[in-house]
């Protein structure tokens, strides 16, 4: 097709893509892919339909599928299809965005949206994702990259009272446990993470910041726990269950939360019965057998298929509406 049509590949491109908009509007978004790839054919630099056809399956088409399996998959093939675009748009920003957002926020891989974020800004970008690859590592978590990342946005963009607020928080609360915790001296990691909390609780004159961090941040340590040698593991473990569920309880946006409650219960079977229903609004497969990675963090997880080789966030306000 592209071959016939010679010159007027750009021009049949952008009528196509006025079609695929009209399909979606006018709900017919099954269309939407295969009319997506036609265009990007015949125009594979239109980095905007890369970008727009994953976010329809990684987000409008995956939150009306009929079940998690069919919701996972419609995110997987978001992701592949914008990973696909990438050899034409290589020098830009938007597809490295894209991709890393929705491992962000679609499967909590931060390792890997971080990974695709500092590939964006490699090329002219806008100013808040350095901060947003901080906030990545923060969620992994990873106080040490997340420090250097937040540092980095000052040293580049000059004052930014989100980034010093965060190394603020981060060195007060959470840097000393984790200095233990790179150790390996998980327990005392633990005694420390208490302590400075309590300290951060009696400054703001008893009332308790925001915990996602801080539960974060403890269930990894008991999961750790669980797996020295000669731990009880199923203990320590039930301790991390307990922490990402009252993290999830908590906050209904920490998706992180419910994924490692979801992981944890096919780990530990008697567990299930716990989980409420409807508590599996991430896009995790619930088919036997199948694979409940892509996980966040080193050696928790691979990554889905087709990213070898690879692995942010994007501002609520810029770009289109996720």
């Amino acid at each position: 097709m592209a071959a016939l049509i010679g010159g007027f590949r750009k021009s049949a491109a952008n009528v196509l893509w006025l079609q695929n908009e009209e399909n979606w509007h006018s709900d017919r978004g099954y269309r939407t892919v295969p009319l997506a790839r036609a265009v990007t054919l015949l125009d594979p630099y239109f980095t905007e339909a890369w970008v727009l056809t994953c976010w329809h399956l990684a987000y409008n088409m995956s939150v009306e599928a009929s079940s998690p399996d069919e919701a996972a998959e419609l995110i997987g093939t978001g992701l592949k299809f914008a990973q696909d675009g990438l050899p034409w748009n290589s020098t830009r920003f938007e597809l490295y965005q894209e991709i890393g957002w929705t491992y962000y926020d679609k499967l909590q891989n931060y390792e890997m949206a971080a990974h695709y974020l500092k590939q964006a800004i490699a090329h002219p970008h806008p100013t808040y994702l350095e901060r947003l690859i901080a906030h990545a590592y923060e969620r992994i978590p990873d106080i040490g990259q997340a420090l250097t990342w937040y540092n980095i946005s000052l040293e580049k963009y000059g004052k930014d009272n989100v980034a010093l607020g965060a190394i603020t928080t981060i060195t007060e609360r959470y840097l000393n446990a984790w200095k233990l915790y790179e150790q390996g001296e998980y327990t005392e990691a633990l005694v420390q993470l208490d302590e400075d909390w309590a300290k951060a609780v009696a400054k703001l004159g008893g009332n308790e910041p925001t915990k996602t961090i801080y539960w974060h941040f403890k269930a990894r340590i008991y999961e750790q726990l669980a797996e020295q040698p000669g731990a009880d593991r199923d203990t320590l473990y039930r301790q991390a269950f307990d922490i990402w569920f009252e993290a999830a309880q908590n906050n209904a946006t920490d998706r992180l939360a419910r994924r490692r409650v979801l992981i944890l219960a096919d780990n530990f079977p008697a567990w299930r019965d716990e989980v409420p229903p409807g508590f599996n609004d991430v896009g995790l497969p619930e088919s036997a057998g199948q694979q409940l990675a892509p996980e966040h963090g080193s050696g928790r997880g691979t990554a889905p298929e087709g990213t070898e080789g690879a692995a942010g966030a994007v501002d609520p306000h810029a770009g289109h509406n996720h």
